[in-house]
């Protein structure tokens, strides 16, 4: 968000059966885009906004989207 950088990709048909809805995308792009040691509250971190595989159709329930990000650590010990 600190670039102002919006993308949009269409990948092919192949990716939409691997990686079903919109969960499966945002950890796609996480493990492939952000780096392994990168700290959840820099700017770094990637905020992805997905749309299920039924968005937009009169299925009920087809408007549900996925946001997702790096979250830091829980802290708490049990």
């Amino acid at each position: 968000m600190s670039q102002e950088k919006i993308t949009r990709e269409h990948p092919e048909k192949n990716f939409y059966r691997r990686y079903l809805g919109g969960e499966g995308f945002v950890a796609y792009y996480l493990l492939k885009e952000l780096l392994a040691n990168t700290d959840p509250l820099s700017q770094e971190n990637l905020l992805i906004f997905a749309a299920g595989p039924i968005t937009g159709t009169t299925v009920s329930g087809s408007s549900c989207s996925s946001v997702g990000a790096k979250s830091p650590p829980n802290k708490w010990v049990w």
